[in-house]
C-alpha cells in the first residue's frame, strides 16, 4: 500500500527544464534617425534589427528560440522608446502555447514611450492549443506627446489543421498610463471549458480567433470616424469588428471564425491607422507578417 507522501508524488508531475527568456531593448534619436541605445538578451528570447528601406521606420523583430511555451515557461521583455524616436516592434512568427501539465506560461511585456515618440507594438498572433495555459500582461507608460499603435491577438487552435481547443486557460491584461494617469485597464479571462465559453454570445459568439487593436495618443479622437467606417465595412458572417473611444484611447475588437479571417481584418485596420497616424512615411505592415 502506498503512503500518503508516495500518493502525492504520483499526483504531482515531475519538474522539467523550463524555457526562460529575458530581453531589454531601448532606442534613442541620433540626428534624424532612430537607433539602438541599449540591448540585452538572455535565454530563449532574442531580437534582431533588420535593414529597412529609406523612409521606413526602425524595426526590431523578436524571436523565441524555444519554439513555443508551456507549463511554467516565462518570458520577460522590456522596451524603451527614447524621446522623439519612431520605431516598431514585431515578432518573427506566431507564438504557440502548448498543452500544460499544471502551470501557466507567462509573458510579461513592459513598454516605456518617451516624449514625442511614436511606437508600434505589433506581434503576430498567439496560438493556444488544447490544454494550453497562458498568463500575459502588458504594462505601458507613455510620456506627453507620444503615440502608440498596439495589438495582441489570440487563435484558439488552427482550423486548417482541424484542431479544437476544448479546455485551457487564458489570462490577459493591459495597463496603460499616459503622463502618469491610468487611461486604459483591460482584463480577459477564460478558464476551464474554453470551447463552451467561446460559444456564449456575450463572449465570442462562436469565434475561434480574436484581437485587440489600440491607438493611444492625444489625437485618438481624430481617428474614431475612420475606424468606425472601417470596422463596419469589414463586418460580415465570418468577421465581427467594432471600436469605441475613451479619453486618449481608441479601442478596436476583432472576432473571426478562424485565424485567417481575424488576421485579414486586423491587417487592414492596422494599415488604416498607420496611413493616417503620420507615424511613418508608409503604411506597410511588418514584412514578417507576410511570410
Amino acid at each position: 500500500m502506498l503512503s500518503v507522501v508516495e500518493k502525492d508524488k504520483q499526483k504531482t508531475p515531475p519538474k522539467l527544464s523550463r524555457a526562460r527568456g529575458q530581453l531589454r531593448l531601448s532606442l534613442k534619436r541620433r540626428g534624424a534617425q532612430t537607433v539602438l541605445d541599449d540591448f540585452y538578451q538572455q535565454g530563449c528570447l532574442k531580437a534582431r534589427l533588420p535593414f529597412v528601406e529609406p523612409g521606413e521606420m526602425c524595426e526590431a523583430v523578436l524571436i523565441n528560440t524555444s519554439g513555443g511555451l508551456t507549463d511554467g515557461d516565462k518570458l520577460k521583455q522590456t522596451f524603451t522608446w527614447g524621446d522623439n524616436t519612431t520605431a516598431r516592434l514585431t515578432a518573427q512568427a506566431a507564438e504557440r502555447i502548448y498543452r500544460s501539465r499544471l502551470d501557466d506560461a507567462h509573458i510579461n511585456t513592459q513598454l516605456t514611450i518617451g516624449k514625442q515618440a511614436h511606437a508600434q507594438w505589433l506581434p503576430q498572433e498567439t496560438i493556444l492549443f488544447n490544454g494550453g495555459r497562458l498568463r500575459r500582461a502588458n504594462i505601458i507608460n507613455m510620456a506627453k506627446g507620444s503615440s502608440l499603435i498596439a495589438t495582441e491577438s489570440l487563435v484558439f487552435g488552427r482550423t486548417a489543421m482541424q484542431e479544437e481547443v476544448v479546455e485551457g486557460a487564458i489570462f490577459e491584461s493591459w495597463r496603460i498610463h499616459y503622463q502618469g494617469a491610468l487611461v486604459f485597464a483591460d482584463g480577459f479571462h477564460l478558464h476551464g471549458h474554453i470551447k463552451q465559453q467561446l460559444a456564449h454570445p456575450a463572449i465570442a459568439n462562436g469565434a475561434k480567433a480574436m484581437a485587440t487593436l489600440l491607438y493611444v495618443g492625444e489625437d485618438a479622437a481624430a481617428f474614431e470616424s475612420l475606424m468606425k467606417q472601417a470596422t463596419n465595412a469589414l463586418s460580415n458572417e465570418h468577421t465581427k469588428t467594432a471600436c469605441s473611444l475613451l479619453p486618449k484611447v481608441l479601442v478596436t475588437r476583432i472576432f473571426g471564425s478562424d485565424g485567417a479571417m481575424m488576421r485579414a481584418a486586423l491587417s487592414k485596420l492596422v494599415q488604416q491607422l498607420m496611413s493616417k497616424a503620420n507615424q511613418s512615411t508608409s503604411a506597410n505592415l511588418p514584412k514578417v507578417w507576410l511570410c
